[in-house]
């Protein structure tokens, strides 16, 4: 399959859930949750939808399983990290909006986390 062809598929799986998720993540806070505990809920119901929508439909990943998930589970916590440094960083420390420092974070680990998956996780060969 060529990276056009599963970029496509990622960044339909991506739109679709990270739309619910960053609307989770808006209610959440709305309610009173902490944005770095919200995120950290929002994050970890993500990861497991991703894991199983893109080994199955975007990459078609016939390696084994337990192997990309260790992999797969090893990046996000990477990402993890980003996210909450970024948040900490830019909304905590130089007080910018949560909300905007939030999205602008899921759009760069956006193109981290496709590069990786090709590279790394789901590699095929």
């Amino acid at each position: 399959m060529t990276a056009l062809r599963q970029f496509s598929r990622y960044v339909t799986i991506g739109v679709a859930t990270n739309l619910s998720l960053y609307a989770a993540y808006l209610l959440l806070t709305a309610l009173g949750l902490d944005p770095k505990a919200a995120m950290t809920v929002t994050y970890a119901v993500g990861v497991a939808l991703s894991f199983h929508l893109n080994r199955r439909w975007t990459f078609e990943s016939g390696l084994p399983y337990l192997q990309t998930l260790r992999r797969f589970v090893a990046l996000y916590a990477s990402g993890y990290v980003l996210n909450l440094a970024g948040l900490a960083l830019f909304a905590d420390r130089l007080g910018l909006p949560h909300q905007w420092v939030q999205i602008a974070i899921m759009a760069g680990l956006v193109v981290y986390f496709f590069t990786m998956f090709r590279v790394w996780v789901f590699r095929s060969g």
